[in-house]
């Protein structure tokens, strides 16, 4: 069954729109690698841009000139891609600012290389060099208005409140279990001192 798949031959309709340098290419199916779909692309050109989204259902990629874009078209459309467990792809040509918009707006997963990646079978440039990394690019630090604000909001933020424990208010016995208590001040002892000297001579009033 699969190999008469594979005998089918594609079919690539006319295209929708004026062909362009660049291209939206649709239904992509899990598991493949970006490098893996790198490679696929750079085979009919040298990429320009590259966006994939983060589930890589689709991406938008621009080539060198309209006739790279041209041949792209024409060998993935209504290609099964991965081969394993892939679906047939749709592939269009899409107005070049669009995609230049898109990889502005979505610097996370853009790829977009100052030194273009070579046409797959070309001979000049190195092998390492044409495939770059698909990970997210570094932001740019924060403004240092921004920093500085940082700075000054967190210096005047008030202190945050000591924590005190039982040791730090009360006084506690030796024994176990401790038993906290707190000593009585000058004028507590004189009081109670007074009141016991009361007591004990209304003790002897009343003996006599």
């Amino acid at each position: 069954m699969a190999n008469g798949e594979n005998k089918r031959p594609r079919i690539v309709p006319p295209p929708v729109r004026s062909p362009t340098i660049s291209l939206k290419i649709e239904r992509f199916l899990r598991p493949f690698t970006i490098k893996a779909l790198k490679e696929l692309l750079s085979e009919t050109g040298t990429i320009r841009y590259f966006w994939i989204d983060q589930i890589k259902t689709h991406c938008y990629v621009t080539y060198s000139s309209v006739e790279e874009a041209t041949a792209t078209r024409n060998a993935l459309y209504n290609l099964k891609w991965p081969i394993i467990g892939g679906r047939l792809l749709i592939a269009e040509f899409v107005d070049p600012e669009e995609v230049k918009l898109v990889c502005e707006g979505q610097s996370a997963n853009l790829i977009n290389a100052p030194n273009p990646m070579p046409h797959k079978n070309s001979t000049q440039g190195s092998p390492s060099l044409s495939l770059q990394s698909s990970s997210a690019q570094s932001l740019p630090p924060p403004p240092q208005s921004a920093a500085k604000t940082k700075q000054t909001l967190a210096s005047d933020r008030e202190p945050e409140p000591a924590i005190y424990t039982l040791d730090d208010l009360f006084k506690k016995t030796r024994a176990k279990p401790h038993i906290y208590y707190l000593p009585l001040t000058e004028e507590q002892v004189t009081s109670k001192l007074s009141a016991k000297g009361r007591d004990q001579q209304n003790q002897k009033v009343s003996h006599l």
